[in-house]
C-alpha cells in the first residue's frame, strides 16, 4: 500500500456523484473509510484511499465538501443556462427567419412539414390522407375477413386544422418550452372528422358467418289464443370497440389488420314478460268494434282483425302486448282502403352521378299519434265503437336516414337501345320512373313485378304493346317493360349482385345482348336479387327517346366480375347459349354461375335434355317484349 501522494488524484473505482457522502459509520465489512468532521477547512487536496484491493471510496481530504458541492451546482447552472438561452434564441430565430413557413422538425407521420408555406402544406397533408384514406383496412370478424374503405365508412381529414396546427408549432407558449421543442422533432397527429351516424350504420350492416340479430320475445295472437316466440340471444361486432381500433388503424401506414370484436348480444326481456304482458292484454282479443275515420271512413272492424292487430311492443324500459301505431295503421288501410294521401320517403338523386338527396313528403291518413292507445282503451272497455282522428303521417325514410347509409359509389351502369316513339317507349319509361331510386337493404330480396305495382292494367296507366304469349306475338298492357328488366339484368350481372330469380325471352331480340337479358310477366317470370352487397343498394334509371340505362349504386367491397365468351349451340330446333359469370373476392374467394337461355324458332325445342334442366332460362312462357 503506497502514501496518499504517491497516487494519481481523482483516479476512482465506481466513483459516486458529488453529492455522495462518505461512509461515517466507523467501518464496514470492506474496510473502513477515514472520516472528516463537519465544517473542518483542510488541505486543498481530493484523493481516493484503498481500504481494500480493487476497491476505492472517494475520501473529500482537500477543501469543504460543501465548497465543491456549490461550484459544482454553479457550474452546471451556467452550463444549463446557456443551452436554454442557445436554444430558445434559436427557436425564436427559426420563427422570425420562417416567417410564414412551418419551423424545423414539424411532421405529420412520414411527411416532413418543416419549411413548407400554407399551401405546400396542405398539398402533402391532402397527398398523405389520401393515402390513408384510399387505402382500405384489412378487417376481421370472427372466420370472415373484409375490406373497409375509410370514407365509405364515414372518415375524412381535417386539411385545413391539420395545416393551422403545423403553422402554430413552436410560435407561441412558454420561452423554455419552445426552446425544448425547437430541439426535438414535434409530430403533429392526424385530425380524423368521423361521421358518427355512417360509421355505426356500417359496422352494424356487416355480414358475417357468426351474426345474429337479437329477437325480443314475439307474441300474437291465432285463433283467438295468445302464442309466443322464445326470445334470441345476439351476436354482433361491440360497435365502441370496433370504432376504436379501426380510428387506430386508420392512422397508421400501412394499416394494420383489424379483428372486431363480437360478444352475445341478450335480449332486454324475457320470455316470462312476453307472458305477463299478454295476460295483462286479455280483454282486448276477440272483439269487434266499429271504427270511424273522422271525415274520411268508418268500417266495422272484426274480431279477427282486432286480434292480427295485437303483437308484444318492446318499448326502451316496458313490454307491452297490445296494438302499436304502425299495425293500427296497416290494419285499417286493409279495412279502409289507403284513404288520405300516400306518404312520400325521402330518396337520393343521382342525376349526372352526383349524389344529391331529395327529402320526404309526409302523407295524411290513419291516424295521430296515440291512436292505437284509444283503440285499446275502447276495447278494454268493451265499446261498442270508436272514432280515431286522421293526422299526418311521416316518411320511414329521411335524408338523416340516407346519409347514415354511407355514401355511395356507382358499381355498375347499363344501356339498351330502341327505337323511337313506338307505344311500348311509354311503358318504358313508366317502368323505369317505378323503380328510379328504389333502396335494396343488404340481405333484402327485391322483385321488379312487386317493383312495378303487379299485374300490368290499361287502368294504371299501362299502354297496350307487343308481347309475346306462349310464343305468339301479341299485344298487352305493358308490352315493352321485359326492356327495363334485360337493362337491369345486366347492370346487377356486373356489379356482381346476386340473381335469384330471371328468365330470358323465348325468342331473340337483336336489341338484347344475347344470353344476356331479362322478360317480365305476372306473376312469373319475374327479375329477382338479393342485395348480397356490404351495404344499402340503390337502382338508378334514366332514359331518351332511344335508350334506357341502368345503375347501381352501392358499397364497393372490391369484388370483380368477368364473363365468358358465349358459347353458342343447339338443341333441336333452338339454339343454346351459355355464358359464365365469375365473381372474384379481393380475399381469393370466387364464385362462378352458368348463365344457360335457350332461343325459340318458330315452335317448342326438342325435349332432348334431363327433366331437371326443364327450369332454366329461356324456357317457352307469357312474357313482355
Amino acid at each position: 500500500m503506497t502514501d496518499a501522494d504517491d497516487r494519481p488524484t481523482g483516479v476512482v473505482t465506481s466513483p459516486p456523484p458529488p453529492w455522495h457522502a462518505p461512509d461515517r459509520t466507523g467501518g464496514s465489512g470492506a474496510g473502513d473509510a477515514e472520516t472528516v468532521p463537519a465544517g473542518s477547512d483542510t488541505d486543498a487536496h481530493a484523493a481516493p484511499k484503498e481500504t481494500t484491493p480493487g476497491q476505492t471510496t472517494w475520501i473529500a481530504s482537500g477543501r469543504s465538501r460543501g465548497t465543491l458541492i456549490r461550484r459544482a451546482i454553479a457550474v452546471s447552472a451556467v452550463v444549463v443556462g446557456a443551452a436554454v438561452v442557445f436554444t430558445t434564441a434559436a427557436a425564436y430565430a427559426d420563427a422570425a427567419l420562417r416567417g410564414d413557413e412551418i419551423l424545423a422538425g414539424v411532421r405529420m407521420g412520414p411527411v416532413d412539414l418543416g419549411g413548407k408555406t400554407a399551401d405546400e402544406a396542405r398539398q402533402a397533408i391532402s397527398e398523405y390522407a389520401e393515402t390513408l384514406l384510399g387505402t382500405p383496412v384489412p378487417v376481421t370478424v370472427e372466420d370472415t375477413d373484409i375490406q373497409v374503405d375509410p370514407r365509405q365508412f364515414g372518415y375524412s381529414v381535417d386539411v385545413d386544422t391539420a395545416v393551422d396546427a403545423a403553422m402554430s408549432v413552436g410560435r407561441s407558449g412558454w420561452p423554455l418550452a419552445r426552446g425544448w421543442d425547437w430541439f426535438s422533432e414535434r409530430d403533429i397527429a392526424v385530425p380524423l372528422l368521423i361521421d358518427e351516424d355512417v360509421l355505426h350504420g356500417q359496422i352494424s350492416s356487416i355480414q358475417f358467418s357468426g351474426k345474429i340479430e337479437p329477437v325480443e320475445p314475439q307474441v300474437s295472437v291465432e285463433d283467438g289464443e295468445f302464442v309466443f316466440d322464445d326470445p334470441v340471444t345476439g351476436h354482433d361486432i361491440i360497435l365502441d370497440d370496433a370504432r376504436t381500433r379501426l380510428t387506430d388503424a386508420i392512422v397508421h401506414n400501412p394499416h394494420p389488420r383489424v379483428r372486431f370484436p363480437v360478444a352475445d348480444i341478450p335480449t332486454r326481456f324475457s320470455a316470462e314478460d312476453a307472458r305477463a304482458a299478454a295476460d295483462a292484454a286479455q280483454s282486448m282479443r276477440g272483439r269487434p268494434i266499429h271504427v270511424e275515420l273522422a271525415g274520411l271512413a268508418a268500417a266495422d272492424l272484426s274480431a279477427g282483425g282486432v286480434d292480427d292487430m295485437i303483437g308484444g311492443i318492446a318499448g326502451p324500459d316496458t313490454f307491452e302486448v297490445g296494438i302499436d301505431d304502425e299495425s293500427l295503421r296497416k290494419g285499417m288501410e286493409e279495412l279502409l282502403g289507403k284513404v288520405g294521401t300516400p306518404t312520400v320517403d325521402a330518396a337520393f338523386d343521382l342525376t349526372d352521378g352526383t349524389i344529391r338527396y331529395v327529402e320526404g313528403t309526409p302523407g295524411y291518413g290513419c291516424c295521430v299519434p296515440g291512436s292505437a292507445a284509444q283503440l285499446e282503451q275502447a276495447l278494454s272497455s268493451g265499446a261498442k265503437s270508436v272514432t280515431l282522428q286522421p293526422g299526418e303521417k311521416p316518411p320511414k325514410l329521411t335524408v338523416a336516414d340516407l346519409k347514415a347509409m354511407g355514401p355511395l359509389q356507382k358499381l355498375s351502369e347499363f344501356t339498351t337501345h330502341h327505337k323511337c316513339c313506338e307505344a311500348r317507349v311509354e311503358n318504358i319509361h313508366k317502368a323505369a320512373d317505378m323503380i328510379r331510386s328504389d333502396i335494396v337493404m343488404p340481405g333484402e330480396q327485391y322483385s321488379l313485378n312487386d317493383a312495378l305495382g303487379g299485374p300490368r292494367k290499361k287502368r294504371d296507366g299501362w299502354v297496350l304493346a307487343p308481347s309475346i304469349a306462349d310464343g305468339a306475338h301479341t299485344m298487352s298492357a305493358g308490352g315493352g317493360i321485359s326492356q327495363v328488366a334485360t337493362t337491369t339484368y345486366n347492370a346487377l350481372f356486373y356489379a356482381g349482385v346476386q340473381v335469384d330469380q330471371h328468365k330470358a325471352h323465348s325468342q331473340y331480340f337483336t336489341r338484347y345482348p344475347k344470353g344476356r337479358e331479362a322478360t317480365l310477366g305476372y306473376p312469373y317470370p319475374d327479375l329477382k336479387f338479393t342485395n348480397d352487397t356490404p351495404g344499402p343498394l340503390v337502382i338508378w334509371t334514366s332514359y331518351t327517346d332511344t335508350s334506357v340505362t341502368v345503375s347501381m349504386w352501392g358499397t364497393p367491397d372490391g369484388r370483380v366480375v368477368t364473363e365468358s365468351e358465349p358459347k353458342m349451340g343447339h338443341r333441336g330446333s333452338c339454339t343454346t347459349v351459355d355464358i359464365v359469370r365469375t365473381i372474384t373476392w379481393p380475399d381469393g374467394r370466387q364464385k362462378e354461375e352458368h348463365v344457360d337461355t335457350e332461343y325459340q324458332h318458330g315452335g317448342p325445342c326438342v325435349a332432348d335434355k334431363p327433366a331437371a334442366d326443364a327450369g332454366r332460362s329461356g324456357k317457352s312462357g307469357s312474357n313482355t317484349d
